[in-house]
């Protein structure tokens, strides 16, 4: 999942991360592999940062109000690549996600 949220005082971004998507999926994760970071803009300082989260566990989301209609889709990493490729994954990030997951899950550095 890969959203700008600003991070907290103190908060690293895996810390982030991990806050982000037991918060907006409800989802837990016992292992946590970066897959690197890239930048905001060209004039910017602020970085998206990536992670591949592994070994999950799911219970309830922690939405607020305004994201109350906020929804989950599970897809298959061939299913959510080619979305990409045709434009449908449109999170901000999310296709480099996709591609540096899949480049680490079949033995490859990201």
């Amino acid at each position: 999942m890969a959203r700008i949220i600003t991070t907290r005082t103190g908060e690293t971004p895996e810390q982030r991360a991990r806050r982000g998507l037991l918060e907006e999926a409800g989802i837990s994760a016992r292992s946590w592999r970066p897959l690197g970071s890239y930048a905001m803009s060209l004039d910017s300082v602020a970085r998206v940062h990536l992670f591949q989260a592994t070994q999950l566990t799911c219970g309830p989301q922690q939405l607020m109000p305004w994201e109350a209609d906020f929804k989950l889709m599970w897809w298959a990493m061939d299913d959510a690549l080619r979305a990409a490729g045709e434009g449908r994954f449109l999170l901000r990030g999310g296709p480099l996600a996709l591609l540096l997951a899949s480049r680490v899950s079949a033995g490859c550095r990201p």
